[in-house]
């Protein structure tokens, strides 16, 4: 059975060859009443945080998780075992594949 790691690996390894499949992308993020499924320390449900679209999966993806685990009110200890416990290091190693950048430039639609 895969580690938790090669499975990480696996889903980057996907998304680079989807991406490089078919160029055209758009990508959309629901954050409304996210509830936590997990045993995460001070995990709780954040309330409607928005909606984020973006062409760039790398970016929407930083995005996301900085919304999500900075939002959340909790200390920087917990901050760092959810980003362990949910392997965000796979939008790191998906930017190094060549699939996206983690900077973005946030703008606001009302």
């Amino acid at each position: 059975m895969p580690t938790e790691a090669e499975n990480a690996l696996f889903i980057q390894d996907a998304a680079k060859a989807a991406l490089d499949y078919k160029k055209n992308w758009a990508f959309i993020n629901v954050l409304d009443d996210i509830e936590p499924n997990d045993s995460c320390r001070g995990a709780k449900n954040l309330g409607k945080i928005g909606i984020i679209a973006s062409n760039d999966i790398v970016a929407l993806e930083q995005c996301t998780l900085d919304f999500v685990i900075e939002k959340a009110d909790v200390d920087s200890a917990a901050k760092a075992e959810w980003k362990a416990a949910h392997c965000t290091g796979m939008v790191e190693q998906l930017e190094k594949l060549g699939g996206g950048t983690r900077n973005y430039r946030l703008v606001e639609l009302k």
